[in-house]
């Protein structure tokens, strides 16, 4: 505790952590003289000898008294105990961002560039990309798409290196600004949506995977396997647990096959894929969720999708899930704070989503909601 004896004040910098039960505490108060103490606003402000062991209620206004030896002097105290307001792993949303959203249809989100871009067709028809700048920025009206024929475009926007890629056709094309578009390499059937890190990563006309450093540049890697999802959610790169020099990328989709969520891995400097095996236990596979959405946040997996019936979590790289709106006891990982607006819960429409560099998880849906969601120990502090 700090004692300011110019203000008669007696306070803590370092505020308790959230929740901490306050009105029973039992301290120890060393002090030349006789100390009393009184709750200013309650029982006529009657102060009481405070003897060691005494429990007090540091929920009400507090005071300490000290008496001189002599007991000719007294001198109050205004006691203040600091308490975290807010629980520092909880997932805060506001949908205080909507102002001015123009809402898509078929809509992909993509943060680069320090702004969050969402791509979509207007009512009329229109392929065209809303955007806003992160932090305070408002959003900016529907520019059209120009560089490509939007009939062929395959509905997902990625970034790399503060560069854009899209494919429409079998040809994929990349952009600075989100509205202008050219022609960066032939043969590529989808571009995968990726966190950014490591390399690109795309699909060829022939059917196989490669992976880029750059625009023209493609390395194969190998023909798809069997079982290898037709629709990737997300490509994630980062590094290995057991090794951090190495990292490790995953990636996340519904296979055709079976209609089953497959993750599969590779490190990016080997040439064979692995495939995680499904777990004994069928409740820990992630289900095939409609618009299936997979985000990496606090160093874990998140899954979600249309209907928004919650999060499914997986701290062990998309080999098991488990469903963040009910307590697993088996499993100590599972993050009680992971939970999805209200207002959300249930709606069944189209939305894209993306996270930015600050902290914060995005949901736009195509009913004109913005939610921006941030746990509060991960939220940077914006600087303008």
């Amino acid at each position: 505790m700090t004692i300011d004896q110019m203000n008669n004040r007696i306070y803590n910098i370092d505020s308790l952590v959230y929740g901490a039960v306050l009105n029973s505490v039992t301290c120890n108060i060393s002090s030349v003289g006789t100390v009393l103490y009184r709750y200013p606003d309650y029982d006529e402000g009657v102060a009481y000898v405070w003897n060691y062991g005494d429990s007090l209620d540091f929920t009400r206004k507090l005071q300490f008294i000290v008496v001189s030896t002599d007991e000719t002097y007294t001198r109050a105290y205004d006691f203040q105990l600091n308490v975290r307001k807010v629980f520092p792993d909880s997932l805060i949303w506001t949908n205080a961002d909507s102002t001015g959203y123009t809402p898509l249809k078929d809509q992909c989100s993509v943060f680069a560039l320090d702004t969050l871009f969402n791509f979509g067709y207007d009512d009329n028809g229109v392929l065209s990309m809303v955007c806003k700048k992160a932090g305070n920025g408002v959003w900016q009206a529907p520019q059209a798409i120009t560089g490509f024929d939007a009939a062929g475009w395959k509905k997902a926007v990625t970034a790399y290196n503060d560069t854009l890629y899209t494919v429409s056709g079998s040809v994929l094309y990349c952009s600075a600004n989100g509205v202008e578009w050219q022609t960066a390499s032939d043969g590529i059937s989808c571009i995968m949506p990726s966190d950014g890190n490591g390399w690109l990563y795309a699909v060829s006309s022939d059917g196989k995977l490669l992976k880029s450093q750059g625009k023209a540049s493609w390395s194969e890697i190998e023909t798809l396997p069997e079982g290898f999802p037709d629709s990737i959610a997300k490509v994630f790169t980062y590094p290995s647990v057991t090794n951090p020099a190495l990292d490790r990328v995953i990636f996340t989709g519904i296979s055709k096959d079976d209609g089953v969520v497959r993750t599969w891995t590779i490190f990016p400097n080997d040439s064979v894929l692995t495939r995680y095996d499904s777990p004994q236990d069928s409740s820990l596979l992630l289900p095939a969720l409609d618009a299936l959405s997979v985000i990496r946040y606090d160093g874990k997996l998140f899954a979600f999708g249309s209907g928004f019936d919650g999060f499914r979590q997986s701290s062990d790289n998309g080999l098991t899930w488990f469903f963040c709106d009910r307590y697993a006891y088996e499993y100590s990982s599972w993050n009680q704070y992971m939970q999805l607006p209200a207002a959300l819960k249930g709606l069944d429409c189209g939305f894209s989503y993306a996270t930015d560099n600050i902290g914060n998880i995005w949901i736009m849906t195509e009913d004109g909601q913005v939610w921006r969601g941030a746990i509060n120990r991960l939220r940077k502090r914006l600087t303008e």
